[in-house]
């Protein structure tokens, strides 16, 4: 009997890979840093970068004394925008309205897709259980292998459906599996239809009924029963996920929160002419504030709606789980 061989730990690897994993990390962040397809910075700096300017046109003012009125030293009434209190609880009612309504948005992203998920592997699951029960069919070979891409292009049709449908019938296309081996009227019907993922599910039931009756389904009617759950659980994912997507955020609290956006956006100046005695410090700082309030009201406006058309990353999720989806 050969002996065990020695292992021997030594550091000098283990510290190789933990350097080439910082120098991965630190290209990852530079890669995050630039990437604009799917940041919200142009956005945000579109309404962030004006009110700086307008800042820093009131500063210049200010020191070339057109406005007097605007100096803590002038005129009493003016005191309140050199109050610190007064803007820094203003900054704080903002900042727990808006952090609450960005973590509201995270949680509809992160339910969204764990539910698209869901819906993938449950009905991969059925296709699975179909395909094992077809095992020892009392059919030909022919006959069933006809009946097992049957259940494969109209699985793949129900996906793309589904994907479809929770994308809102923007118009995206998606690929199918062997579309011309199903019946036309079928494929038109489906796609002519108001709720097609309803339908398109009831032909996989009447499938499965089908399969069972001719035999093709080698397996007790309790065991086939388990084939009609995994795909009863996929269609409850897709009307969790239906419901994320329709669901609307409540009016009164976008409005509050847009009213706030822009009293912030017409206050910071005044205020940043005040406590800021350097030109360009106000420029900067007011950029900031701006930048950071109006980057998290659009970053909630993208990712509440995981499956929403649009330029982020995350869209063309939905559109790689479904080549998954095919290709397993």
């Amino acid at each position: 009997m050969r002996p065990f061989d020695p292992l021997v730990f030594s550091g000098a690897g283990s510290k190789s890979r933990r350097l080439s994993r910082s120098g991965r990390h630190i290209r990852d962040l530079f890669v995050v840093l630039l990437e604009l397809r799917g940041s919200v910075m142009p956005k945000a700096l579109l309404f962030a970068f004006p009110c700086a300017c307008f800042a820093l046109i009131l500063k210049v003012l200010v020191k070339e004394g057109y406005l007097p009125w605007l100096l803590y030293e002038g005129e009493e009434e003016m005191n309140i925008f050199s109050n610190n209190a007064a803007y820094t609880g203003f900054n704080l009612a903002m900042s727990f309205l808006f952090v609450f309504r960005t973590s509201q948005a995270y949680s509809r992203f992160w339910e969204g897709f764990s539910v698209g998920h869901r819906m993938y592997a449950e009905w991969f699951d059925f296709a699975s259980c179909v395909v094992a029960f077809s095992r020892y069919s009392k059919k030909g070979a022919e006959a069933t292998r006809d009946y097992q891409h049957r259940l494969v292009r109209l699985l793949s049709l129900l996906h793309a459906a589904a994907v479809a449908s929770l994308r809102g019938m923007d118009g995206s296309s998606f690929d199918l599996i062997d579309l011309p081996g199903l019946d036309d009227d079928a494929i038109d019907h489906a796609l002519s239809c108001e709720h097609p993922v309803p339908l398109i599910f009831q032909w996989l039931m009447e499938l499965v009924v089908e399969g069972e009756h001719e035999g093709i389904l080698a397996a007790p009617p309790p065991i086939i029963s388990r084939a009609f759950q995994e795909l009863a659980n996929g269609l409850v994912a897709y009307h969790d996920a239906s419901k994320i997507q329709n669901t609307q955020f409540p009016l009164p609290y976008l409005q509050m929160q847009s009213i706030l956006l822009f009293a912030h956006w017409i206050l910071t100046p005044f205020v940043m002419c005040q406590w800021v005695k350097w030109v360009s410090w106000v420029f900067f700082l007011t950029l900031i504030q701006a930048l950071v309030f109006w980057s998290l009201y659009f970053t909630a406006l993208e990712i509440e709606f995981p499956f929403k058309q649009g330029d982020r990353l995350q869209n063309d999720a939905a559109k790689e789980l479904h080549v998954e989806f095919n290709h397993q």
